[in-house]
């Protein structure tokens, strides 16, 4: 008998660990959904079950999980019936430069992103803010509203949003009037480019944004798809082997001595310009009415210093 009550209490222990140890695994679970986004009770019950915890459904259970975790240290607040994790177990303290060039980076990308590059930069912020102190969160979120807004950074919004549009607009660049069909903006150092398609000649145009004067908002919405407006050229010598690829580039032959590239739909100014820069080492090899443009432009250069 002695034996047999050992061996039941032994079974009973074992029966609580076992207990202890489910509870504990759910009770990290629930961490780790937070680490992802906020959650109400209902979700938090079908994360479980998604993740192979079998549980009830019991408000007073989840509240006992997320008392344990505030236990912990956790700062867990509820807002509109959603638990939002606000901190975690490790704490990274930013100093006062690592600061400055977190918030200069956010800045930048307020000013000058795109919806989407916001957006994806809020989301990334929102999981990463937690890792933080209560000192570098709050230093990383303290803005005044006048750094936000700049005239480029309107630009940025307005010329994106007729991207997304669709639609046809008429613009003044460079003193010279142009129809065209906004396709993307691009990037280059502090520059700003519209990316569009005349639609006078079906060429790849490129705008620096801060040059543009708005004409209007055509009622036309874009109707040209993908142009090919491709330009072939061979680069010799040195420049052959250090050449790095442009991101609308193709290597088409490659030797010891010898790169030839095909450049695809870029604007044939902003690339005139480009090769004009690799003197006798590039040679234009079609179309030939790339090779009459890139003749005229080095001309209207040459034409600058004759007497």
């Amino acid at each position: 008998m002695i034996q047999n009550s050992s061996f039941l209490e032994d079974k009973d222990i074992l029966t609580e660990q076992d207990k202890l140890s489910e509870t504990f695994f759910r009770v990290a679970k629930v961490l780790i959904g937070l680490t992802n986004i906020p959650m109400d009770y209902n979700d938090i019950y079908n994360y479980l079950n998604d993740n192979g915890c079998s549980v009830e459904y019991s408000p007073e259970t989840f509240n006992k999980y997320l008392n344990t975790l505030r236990v912990l240290g956790l700062i867990i607040e509820k807002d509109k019936d959603k638990f939002t994790l606000f901190n975690f177990l490790t704490q990274v303290v930013l100093n006062e430069d690592e600061i400055k060039a977190f918030k200069n980076l956010e800045k930048s990308i307020l000013i000058y992103g795109t919806n989407k590059n916001i957006k994806m930069f809020f989301e990334l912020k929102k999981r990463i803010l937690k890792y933080f102190d209560s000192n570098t969160r709050s230093n990383l979120n303290c803005y005044s509203e006048q750094e936000l807004i700049t005239e480029k950074g309107f630009l940025v919004k307005l010329y994106e949003q007729f991207c997304e549009d669709g639609q046809r607009i008429k613009v003044r660049y460079k003193d010279e009037i142009y129809t065209v069909e906004p396709k993307s903006l691009s990037y280059s150092g502090d520059n700003v480019y519209l990316n569009c398609i005349n639609v006078r000649n079906l060429t790849a145009k490129k705008f620096n944004l801060c040059n543009i004067i708005l004409i209007e908002k055509l009622p036309t919405k874009n109707s040209i798809g993908a142009i090919s407006c491709n330009v072939t050229f061979k680069l010799s010598g040195k420049l052959a082997k250090i050449y790095c690829l442009k991101t609308n580039e193709d290597v088409i032959e490659k030797s010891s001595d010898k790169l030839i590239v095909k450049s695809d739909n870029e604007d044939w100014e902003y690339l005139a310009k480009r090769l004009a820069r690799y003197q006798n080492l590039c040679t234009i090899l079609q179309p030939k009415e790339f090779k009459e443009y890139f003749k005229n432009y080095l001309e209207r250069i040459f034409d600058v210093y004759k007497d």
